[in-house]
């Protein structure tokens, strides 16, 4: 099985404090994030994040959705936050509704800034 890395940089003019809540606050990224379809929270975890699980759904110009379970591992306020992602994706097919296939057992998430 091929290895497939997605990596994003993301230039912000904004007070790194500021840009911290922001991601940890990941109910509100569909407001700011048109990528982003929902974030629903299965368990709230720590109040600095750490083992929250959430359910993260991406949409964009194809005809399916990535949806995956992602549970937060590490956090050092304004360092980094790391997390282990578990996730599949969800066919659009209009025949028989939707298609769960899973894609990896685990995806692993290292964000620092």
């Amino acid at each position: 099985m091929q290895d497939y890395s997605f990596i994003t940089i993301w230039k912000l003019n904004a007070p790194l404090e500021k840009v911290c809540n922001e991601i940890h606050n990941a109910e509100q990224w569909p407001k700011w994030w048109k990528g982003v379809e929902k974030v629903e929270t299965v368990e709230a975890g720590e109040p600095n994040g750490m083992n929250s699980v959430r359910v993260f759904t991406f949409k964009s110009a194809l005809p399916y959705k990535l949806s995956f379970h992602s549970r937060v591992t590490a956090v050092e306020y304004l360092q980094r936050i790391e997390g282990v992602a578990f996730f599949w994706v969800s066919w659009m097919d209009k025949a028989s509704g939707h298609l769960l296939l899973p894609v990896t057992p685990q995806l692993f998430v290292t964000t620092g800034w």
